[in-house]
């Protein structure tokens, strides 16, 4: 009984489009401020020194002042355009991206079985990512009689190279 009689609750408020807040510019009193990290919102003075520092040099991300050329969802090309473009093959196609760290794993476990492939980077070849129906990063394109089988992920391929 006594300590919910003697119990004050923090100020707390949100300010909407304010950034953060350590004071209340209403009361004067001293705000909890809460930031996000890896999955679930903490008090930012219970920050460690590394993640304060992250913090201190987060950046807010304006998309009206971003380097993008759009907005929205990108349209995928015409099929048929993109057909034009999908050559014929007989090498295994590894479609991956500069960043995935995925597509790595994939490109070390093809070089280590002694398989050869054909590196292509889907997001700067959009139109043969098209052609080939690539929706995931890495996917390895296998020929496979007149068509093609595509291997989606690591664990695809590894099961392919197993298969061998």
């Amino acid at each position: 009984r006594n300590f919910v009689n003697g119990f004050r609750p923090p100020v707390s408020a949100i300010y909407k489009n304010a950034g953060e807040v350590y004071d209340c510019p209403v009361c004067g009193k001293k705000t909890e401020v809460y930031s996000r990290i890896t999955g679930y919102y903490r008090p930012v003075q219970n920050f460690n020194d590394g993640k304060a520092q992250e913090f201190a040099e987060r950046k807010e991300y304006v998309i009206e002042r971003s380097h993008l050329t759009h907005f929205g969802v990108l349209e995928h090309k015409d099929p048929e355009k993109a057909e034009a473009v999908k050559p014929k093959t007989a090498a295994n196609l590894l479609f991956t991206t500069r960043t995935c760290p995925n597509c790595k794993i994939a490109k070390a476990l093809l070089e280590k079985a002694g398989i050869a492939y054909e590196n292509i980077y889907a997001n700067e070849n959009e139109d043969m990512a098209v052609a080939y129906d690539i929706v995931t990063a890495p996917t390895l394109v296998v020929p496979e009689g007149d068509g093609v089988r595509r291997l989606k992920g690591v664990s695809e391929s590894r099961k392919y190279i197993e298969s061998l």
